[in-house]
C-alpha cells in the first residue's frame, strides 16, 4: 500500500514546482556588476514573496533556503550585503520572519550591455530611449515601517 500524502504538502510542492511562474524583478539587480549570484537569487527570492501593493516581504529562512539552495547562514550574509548595497531594506522582527522591501539604490555599478548587431552610438540612442520609457513608468516605492519598527542599518 502507497504511503499517504498529507494534502498540504502536496499542493505546497505543486506551488513551489508550479511551471510557468513569473517574478517581476527590476533589471538593474541583472546589471549591477556588485551583486553575486547568490545575491541575486536572493533577490528573485524576495521579489517573488513580495506583495505586489506594498512591496513587502517576509519569507522565512527556511523558505528562502528552499526557494534559493542557499544554507541559512550564507543566505544572512547574502542579505546583509545587499542591505549594505542599498538593494533591501530590511525590518528586524525578534521572533519571526524579519520584513523585507526590495529598492534600487541610488548608486549602482551597472553593466554596460553592447548588442553585437549594433554599434556603440546605436547602442547608445536605443540605452536613451529605454532609459527615458522605464522613467516614465518607474516609481520608486514609498517605504513607512509600521510604527515602533525602524529599518536597521545592518
Amino acid at each position: 500500500m502507497p504511503p499517504t500524502v498529507n494534502k498540504v504538502n502536496e499542493k505546497k510542492r505543486y506551488y513551489d514546482n508550479m511551471p510557468g511562474m513569473f517574478i517581476v524583478m527590476p533589471v538593474e539587480v541583472l546589471l549591477d556588476s556588485r551583486l553575486t549570484d547568490q545575491e541575486r537569487r536572493i533577490m528573485m527570492c524576495l521579489c517573488r514573496y513580495a506583495n505586489a501593493e506594498t512591496g513587502k516581504a517576509f519569507p522565512c529562512y527556511v523558505t528562502i533556503k528552499e526557494c534559493t539552495g542557499i544554507s541559512r547562514s550564507n543566505a544572512s550574509n547574502a542579505i546583509t550585503s545587499l542591505v549594505s548595497k542599498g538593494w533591501v531594506t530590511r525590518i528586524e522582527r525578534p521572533g519571526t520572519s524579519n520584513i523585507y522591501y526590495v529598492t534600487i539604490p541610488e548608486k549602482s555599478e551597472l553593466r554596460i550591455v553592447t548588442s553585437k548587431r549594433r554599434s556603440k552610438e546605436k547602442q547608445s540612442e536605443h540605452e536613451d530611449i529605454i532609459a527615458k520609457k522605464i522613467g516614465k513608468c518607474w516609481r520608486r516605492p514609498k517605504i513607512d515601517p509600521p510604527i515602533g519598527l525602524a529599518p536597521t542599518e545592518n
